[in-house]
């Protein structure tokens, strides 16, 4: 089964609850604004004729978690998906995104090894995708850390 199978079977008979379809519409409005290849694309949530769907980009492939039960991965191959990981992962925390929920079976692997990272449905946004001149502020025991954007920065250094 691929991981789009198994995406869509998720979705089907889940949505009459409102908590879930709320979920799949916040993953698919997070994942629209994420361009990168290591990406899963979501072209689109919607209603019609009373079924819930997610349409997003074919992967032909498995998830990671079938990929290494199958057999052990070499070691130069899990370099190659550990650095795919890690670029979707800087692309959607550059866009104030954190996945909240990575494990291998939210990592899809096509057969030509190309990494793709799914299942932002309970991803945090830090701020809005696309507020560039945003400052972030977070308190973490008893401690406040304020982040400007490059942007902003770049401003004031001028």
């Amino acid at each position: 089964m691929s991981p789009f199978s198994a995406y869509m079977d998720a979705l089907c008979g889940t949505l009459a609850d409102e908590s879930a379809r709320k979920r799949f519409r916040k993953e698919a409005l997070t994942l629209s604004k994420l361009n990168h290849p290591n990406i899963g694309t979501i072209f689109d949530f919607d209603t019609q004729d009373g079924v819930d769907f997610l349409a997003m980009e074919y992967i032909q492939g498995v998830t990671l978690d079938k990929k290494v039960s199958a057999a052990a991965l070499e070691q130069k191959e899990v370099i190659a998906i550990g650095e795919q990981m890690a670029a979707a992962l800087q692309e959607a925390h550059d866009q104030g995104v954190i996945h909240r929920d990575l494990k291998p079976s939210n990592v899809a692997v096509t057969p030509k090894g190309v990494v793709k990272v799914l299942d932002f449905g309970l991803a945090t946004l830090l701020h809005p995708i696309g507020a560039h001149d945003a400052t972030l502020s977070a308190t973490a025991d008893g401690r406040t850390l304020t982040a400007t954007s490059r942007s902003r920065c770049s401003s004031r250094a001028r």
